[in-house]
């Protein structure tokens, strides 16, 4: 039987607004747990 090295989860926001789509994953290995988020259109962050 073969060792689990890494698990990787992708995600998509789905239906909604172009602006706000985006694609996500997770990936899980024995030492750390990492988050990537990408947009599917890039956009200037504004904060107030």
């Amino acid at each position: 039987m073969a060792d689990i090295v890494r698990i990787v989860i992708k995600g998509a926001s789905g239906y909604c607004c172009l602006d706000d789509a985006f694609n996500d994953k997770v990936t899980i290995t024995g030492e750390s747990i990492s988050y990537e988020y990408i947009p599917d259109v890039e956009k200037e962050m504004k904060y107030l």
